[in-house]
């Protein structure tokens, strides 16, 4: 499975975290179909150097974008969910959600050598529709293989009530970009189900590098916490019960300048169904 078309949460930079302004900015994401036809996915709106909200054409809703002073990401709003970034120093601390009031969500954020080391989320008070819909929904923060663990974990605590359900994702790095993810979740079932992802890069700009904001975006092909581009990823999984492989896949792109204008991700599961996803960028 090819990265899913949601964004994942972009992490650190070189400059102070919730600061984004890329030299081309965004202006619209398609995907395009198997008979070559683009469908348009998102739109992205700037005032000035600021991104102001993106709009999900495909599930009809927008995200907005409060700022503070130093021009760092402070809240995100859905119809759906209000989202909260605390800040130390330069550092993200802390993301908090809340829906109808209560608090669907927490992650905190350990740093090490001035990189996102590790993320603690507790999912607890997120329900299974929130789930899937809020732009704090833990998956924005990890990768797509984690989707039917943690959808278990969710269903779960909806179903029965289910306390301090933890999280926990931890990060590689090799230079600026993350070369190994590490996700594990204790499930009903399963019990500690651990997903681990090893991916290598190309050398060219990752156009949502730096971007909080893109939390909501559909921009996922360009992985979220790397200053480049991802050019194969190989997952697998691991429990009490199941040890294999998950997927692995291969991306090749279509560059403007140092940009990447198209994506193909060719990606094989573990039964070997082949799936090939496109996604164009209109900056």
């Amino acid at each position: 499975m090819c990265f899913a078309v949601i964004a994942l949460f972009t992490a650190c930079n070189k400059n102070q975290e919730g600061v984004f302004n890329p030299s081309k900015k965004i202006q619209k994401i398609y995907s395009v179909d198997n008979s070559g036809a683009k469908e348009l996915v998102e739109v992205w709106n700037w005032e000035g150097k600021i991104l102001s909200s993106i709009v999900n054409v495909d599930d009809d809703y927008t995200s907005s974008f409060s700022y503070d002073k130093k021009k760092r990401l402070v809240a995100i709003d859905t119809k759906d969910s209000h989202s909260e970034f605390t800040y130390d120093g330069n550092y993200l601390l802390r993301v908090v959600t809340t829906s109808n009031g209560e608090v669907a969500g927490t992650i905190d954020f350990v740093h090490e050598n001035g990189k996102i080391s590790e993320m603690k989320m507790d999912v607890s008070g997120l329900d299974l529709d929130l789930f899937k819909k809020s732009i704090a929904n833990p998956m924005r923060f990890v990768l797509p293989e984690a989707i039917p663990a943690l959808e278990s974990v969710v269903k779960e605590c909806s179903k029965g009530g289910a306390k301090n359900t933890l999280v926990n994702v931890n990060l590689k790095w090799n230079g600026d970009n993350v070369s190994t993810m590490v996700i594990s979740a204790s499930l009903p079932v399963l019990g500690t189900v651990t997903l681990t992802t090893d991916l290598t890069y190309d050398s060219k700009n990752n156009p949502i590098y730096g971007s909080f904001a893109s939390i909501s975006s559909a921009a996922s092909e360009v992985f979220f916490l790397n200053k480049n581009n991802p050019m194969t990823k190989k997952s697998t999984v691991q429990s009490t019960l199941v040890n294999r492989t998950l997927d692995s896949s291969e991306y090749s792109y279509e560059y403007e300048g140092n940009y990447p204008t198209k994506v193909i991700c060719k990606s094989v599961d573990s039964d070997g169904d082949i799936d090939v996803e496109t996604t164009i960028y209109e900056y």
